[in-house]
């Protein structure tokens, strides 16, 4: 990959952490001197029970130019004490910042790195390190030993450096007492007094229907006619889309097909052809009526 096309990655996914409405709270993250492959990044642990709460540790965070195939690194910028925490320099010992495949590790290779891995990922990985320590693999061996044999040892160094790193809090910064991000409300948000408005405006709407002042001039029935009054003593129902009169006699279904059949057998005679169906005898008689033929003269001896 390019470097424009990593840059580019990365300032899309900077963005999306950086967004109020997405941000991660246990994370304030900028760009160090404006450079989309360094960022400082503050880490919060919020979970109250964890020794670590209240804290305000700083570290840096540098990528590759040609992430995402190869992983960033991550480094504290205060001492820190803590079993994968390296002493010398805070780099931080967590398997998806390891690259490649090592038999030695003892790391499964879903863990490790990999393209498909993001800046979110990794940070969800450290948060959840710093919250639950692996002293099986140590970078710090004086941290790993003292939190599975002298834990109360243990959470002192750790309370005096948690106490120490709140004088790195940025003036006017205020640490999030929840795990879960409430974005705060903006200007496009719609406020709570357009729902009471909507409302009365239903009411209005209501009043007017029941006092049946409203003007329905111009307005066309369901059925697609013109709005007429409909005289219910006529008894006619609308049924499709037309008018039918109940007064009148429906037609059995044997009549309607009688019906059916004669004036098919009408197209046919026109046309020359003998009828599918034999009619009726008064309906031949009325047929023969209707055949064009010449008029004899009565004076003229039939042959």
């Amino acid at each position: 990959m390019s470097k424009s096309a990593s840059s580019s990655l990365l300032l899309k996914q900077y963005k999306d952490l950086t967004d109020p409405k997405r941000a991660m709270p246990s994370f304030r993250i900028e760009l160090k001197d404006g450079n989309i492959y360094v960022w400082n990044v503050a880490v919060m642990i919020l979970n109250k029970e964890s020794i670590y709460h209240g804290g305000y540790f700083k570290a840096e965070m540098r990528f590759p130019s040609d992430y995402p195939f190869n992983p960033p690194t991550f480094r504290f910028l205060r001492p820190l004490f803590h079993p994968n925490v390296y002493p010398k320099d805070g780099g931080l010992c967590v398997s998806i910042l390891h690259s490649g495949v090592d038999a030695t590790s003892g790391e499964a290779p879903s863990e490790r790195w990999s393209p498909a891995q993001s800046v979110e990922s990794v940070l969800v990985s450290i948060l959840s390190l710093l919250e639950d320590p692996n002293p099986d693999s140590p970078a710090n061996v004086d941290a790993a030993v003292a939190f599975r044999n002298d834990r109360e040892k243990y959470n002192n160094t750790v309370r005096r450096q948690v106490e120490k790193s709140k004088e790195d809090i940025p003036a006017g910064f205020k640490i999030p007492e929840s795990e879960v991000y409430a974005a705060p409300q903006t200007e496009d948000e719609v406020d709570d007094e357009f729902w009471y408005e909507d409302a009365e405006t239903d009411d209005d709407s209501d009043e007017v229907d029941a006092s049946g002042d409203d003007d329905d001039e111009g307005v066309a029935n369901f059925d697609g006619s013109d709005d007429e009054d409909v005289d219910m003593e006529d008894s006619e129902d609308l049924v499709s889309g037309k008018r039918v009169d109940t007064n009148e006699t429906s037609l059995d279904s044997d009549t309607e097909t009688t019906l059916m059949k004669t004036s098919q057998d009408r197209k046919t005679l026109s046309a020359g052809r003998e009828p599918l169906t034999p009619a009726p005898e008064n309906e031949k008689v009325d047929l023969l009526r209707e055949t064009p033929h010449t008029k004899l003269d009565p004076h003229e001896t039939d042959i």
